[in-house]
């Protein structure tokens, strides 16, 4: 399990020389995209997303929760899952 954290800005410095609009992309992020630092946890090896872990932490992200404690409760969810796969 890979966790990470959504970061738009790794986006928006791939966006000039791309074929769709760069202002368009920018507007969709800031209107529907997950909210900035949300946890996102991915399997190793096909890299698709673990549910229900990250629909928990979306919902928990929409609900405007704090981001520095959604990171520390990534990492306890990461150990105990580790933990129940022994």
């Amino acid at each position: 399990m890979v966790l990470s954290f959504v970061d738009p800005a790794l986006v928006r410095g791939h966006l000039f020389g791309q074929s769709i609009d760069a202002a368009e992309v920018v507007r969709l992020l800031e209107f529907c995209a997950i909210p900035t630092r949300t946890p996102v946890f991915v399997d190793e090896i096909t890299m698709e997303p673990i549910e229900p872990l990250c629909s928990w932490f979306r919902h928990q992200a929409y609900e405007r929760n704090d981001a520095k404690a959604m990171h520390e409760y990534a990492y306890i969810a990461r150990r105990f899952v580790r933990f129940l796969e022994l």
